[in-house]
């Protein structure tokens, strides 16, 4: 059963405001989420709405060049969007984004079974409307229909929790809307009536006419987002000769919808809520049986739902220090804005303190908190206002001298005398990781943030330990671990002993497969040592030096 929208069902204003959400800080500041400015489509967008990212980035003043092109940019934005629960964490951040437009994930459990979450369930239940709905399907018809599955979710759904999926059970819906709306009638005599009526109400009654459909307790926004969509699609179709058969048909064929979903859903409240008698898997709690990935864009973590309330958000320690960092370097543009390295310390210092440089195992940090440490660098005024901005590259990409002129050119030798050290190392990096024939302007971006990043963890041993400790180590290009380093020696080493150990055991089993004995010089080996075959003695020497590397490397990590 195919789970997608077989419709658009992403708007204009959900792109707008999931990019600018997806950007960094000090750049959403200073880009406006007024759609007007950009000349938006009123109605959906494709799939990822590249044509508004381009307007976006034709109205950035040069501010969206680290992310590399339009469609690029739009990519990531749609992975860092398309995850469950996203709507709740737009509602959680101020803005709403109706209907609901992300793709349902089905996950599968150690054993092979197959879990939806909850929520995303919602998600089906308005696909499988569109899907079957035999009308026009109108911006005012899919905001209603989401604004009332939202507040299903919201009433019903407290926390994360899976149910087993099944396809007939969705199966068994889809026809029960099918029959359903087999019996809308569409002959306008049966509506004559309804017609009259609403077609002499003034906007503001009408509005509340279309609003209370959905009975629920309206929020400013909503009500706001609702009126500005019933008004766009007034004035769009009231010069339409069939305009009030096509209002009355829109208002009667939503109620019904409405009704018929809230039927649905209270006929089976096992999975659309919480609890009942399915098998259900709760998120973190059920160690090892349901494993969730976690999703990464190119620059930002997609922030996950807590598992004992879906209004809370988490995101992996790790990716929330590397988000600081950018914000740090790339936004605010720290280390080019202080005379000396004494005026960030006190910042760096409170890093230290908010992320847990001896805890081992990977741990979450709620966004909230994440948010309160990005605040901490706000707090103190910076002697330089204006930095400069970081050049473009040529058409032909950038040397590594290039690099290092532009830290240079960046005053961030200044801070770090030691940056240029790290140039070559990260160039390198970033050279392998580029995606056209040539180093491009988002390149050197990165190159500049690895060069400052690891500048900042050798001074600042915790959160060095902190990153390593996280498995961060590889995401910072020129970083030397030496824990990393010696960790790899060891097991390489005992990768060679375990093999030697295999080697000697299966000769030992059988010794008729031994390659026939061969004649070792008397100044190399003693009279003993002659009877083994020459793959043994080889192994013998093997061990030796090993076990010395790995006494050696034993000395070093206990340094």
């Amino acid at each position: 059963m195919n789970l997608n929208s077989p419709e658009a069902v992403l708007s204009a204003e959900c792109v707008l405001l999931t990019t600018l959400n997806y950007v960094l800080d000090d750049i959403h500041a200073k880009m406006t989420p007024d759609l007007s400015k950009f000349k938006a489509p009123t109605s959906y967008v494709e799939d990822k709405g590249e044509e508004l990212v381009v307007r976006l980035f034709e109205n950035s003043n040069l501010s969206l060049r680290m992310y590399g092109s339009s469609e690029e940019l739009a990519e990531n934005v749609k992975i860092y969007r398309n995850s469950s629960g996203s709507g709740l964490y737009a509602d959680a951040n101020g803005y709403l984004l109706y209907p609901y437009y992300t793709t349902p994930v089905i996950y599968r459990s150690l054993k092979d079974e197959q879990y939806l979450c909850k929520s995303d369930a919602y998600i089906v239940l308005q696909n499988l409307t569109l899907d079957v709905y035999p009308f026009e399907k109108p911006q005012v018809l899919r905001s209603l229909l989401a604004i009332f599955l939202r507040s299903q979710e919201l009433k019903n759904l407290k926390r994360v929790e899976f149910l087993k999926f099944d396809q007939k059970d969705f199966a068994s819906i889809k026809k029960e809307i099918e029959k359903e709306m087999k019996a809308f009638g569409t002959d306008p005599s049966e509506f004559f009536p309804m017609m009259t009526e609403i077609t002499n109400l003034e906007f503001p009654d009408l509005y509340l006419r279309f609003k209370n459909l959905v009975k629920i307790d309206w929020g400013d926004s909503e009500a706001a987002f609702f009126e500005r969509i019933l008004r766009r699609y007034v004035l769009e179709f009231h010069v339409a000769p069939n305009f009030a058969y096509l209002l009355t048909i829109l208002y009667s064929t939503t109620e019904r919808i409405i009704k018929l979903l809230q039927k649905i859903i209270d006929n089976r409240l096992e999975m659309f809520s919480l609890g009942g008698p399915r098998p259900t898997v709760r998120l973190f709690e059920d160690h090892g049986v349901h494993p969730l990935p976690i999703q990464r864009a190119k620059d930002k973590t997609v922030p996950i739902q807590g598992p004992l309330n879906n209004r809370e958000f988490f995101v992996l320690a790790i990716d929330a220090f590397f988000d600081l960092m950018r914000n740090v370097m790339l936004g605010v543009k720290l280390f080019q804005k202080i005379p000396h390295w004494g005026v960030s310390e006190p910042i760096c210092v409170s890093w230290c303190l908010a992320f847990k440089h001896e805890e081992k195992n990977p741990y979450f940090i709620l966004l909230n908190e994440l948010n309160s440490v990005k605040s901490a660098y706000t707090l103190i005024p910076l002697p330089y206002p204006t930095a400069k901005e970081i050049r473009n590259a040529k058409k032909d990409g950038f040397t590594v001298q290039n690099l290092k002129n532009e830290l240079a050119h960046l005053g961030l030798t200044t801070i770090f005398p030691e940056i240029q050290n790290h140039a070559e190392e990260v160039y390198s990096e970033v050279d392998k990781r580029k995606k056209g024939s040539f180093l491009r302007t988002c390149d050197l971006f990165d190159a500049i943030e690895q060069c400052q990043l690891v500048c900042v963890l050798e001074r600042f041993p915790k959160l060095k330990n902190f990153v390593h400790n996280q498995k961060g180590c590889s995401r910072v290009y020129a970083l030397k671990c030496n824990e990393c380093e010696g960790n790899s020696k060891t097991s390489e080493i005992q990768k060679a002993v375990e093999e030697l150990k295999f080697t000697k055991e299966s000769q030992k089993a059988a010794p008729e497969a031994s390659p026939p004995l061969q004649k070792i010089p008397e100044s190399t080996v003693t009279q003993k040592e002659s009877k083994n075959c020459e793959k043994c003695f080889r192994t013998c020497e093997m061990l030796n030096e090993t076990k010395k590397e790995l006494k050696s490397c034993e000395k070093k990590l206990k340094v």
